[in-house]
């Protein structure tokens, strides 16, 4: 789940929603990427990198549509490319990528998450874009400050076996057959 509010100036609309599919056609199979981000990012340099115009699109729905990009291009795996994105960072990089890969008639799924700010904003800011890093016996994840501050009062934190613990700027992957969070990249 992911609700946020657009950016001064940003396209709205169902159109402009988290979060974004897109399709990258890769040499094993055709993989889907659901991408919803927190934060903002250098619009014009991922505009112009795709030949599009910085207008017309979100922050996130570049980035969405670079990563698929290059996934096709490259073939590189999904953490090496969310890592290398970073370098368009303004404020934050709080993302959830959901993969979809049919290989060979196989779907298989996989949730990448990414967590990271710019290490020269004020300290309410970072204090805000914080990620944490949720495990129990039956899910894991990672949620936004707000999300956490909300358990705490709640008291969800701590009951019924509920960690949380701040996630580190990095990559990291939640998949079907691993148990809790695996972090797979620094940032």
């Amino acid at each position: 789940m992911h609700a946020r509010r657009a950016s001064r100036g940003s396209p709205r609309g169902t159109a402009n929603a988290h979060p974004f599919a897109v399709k990258a056609v890769m040499r094993d199979g055709v993989m889907e990427f659901y991408l919803a981000h927190n934060g903002s990012l250098e619009k014009s340099s991922l505009a112009a990198s795709l030949g599009v115009r910085a207008e017309g699109y979100t922050d996130s729905h570049l980035l969405a549509l670079s990563i698929a990009r290059e996934a096709e291009l490259t073939g590189e795996d999904l953490s090496g490319l969310l890592a290398k994105h970073y370098e368009h960072v303004k404020t934050a990089y709080n993302i959830a990528v959901l993969t979809l890969k049919d290989s060979a008639g196989r779907l298989e799924p996989a949730l990448y998450l990414a967590a990271g700010s710019r290490d020269d904003l004020g300290e309410e800011v970072k204090r805000y874009y914080q990620h944490f890093i949720f495990e129990d016996s039956g899910a894991a994840g990672m949620a936004s400050s707000t999300v956490y501050h909300l358990a705490l009062r709640e008291g969800v934190a701590g009951r019924l076996g509920t960690s949380f613990s701040p996630a580190g700027g990095g990559v990291y992957r939640i998949a079907p057959q691993a148990r809790g969070v695996e972090r797979l990249r620094n940032l």
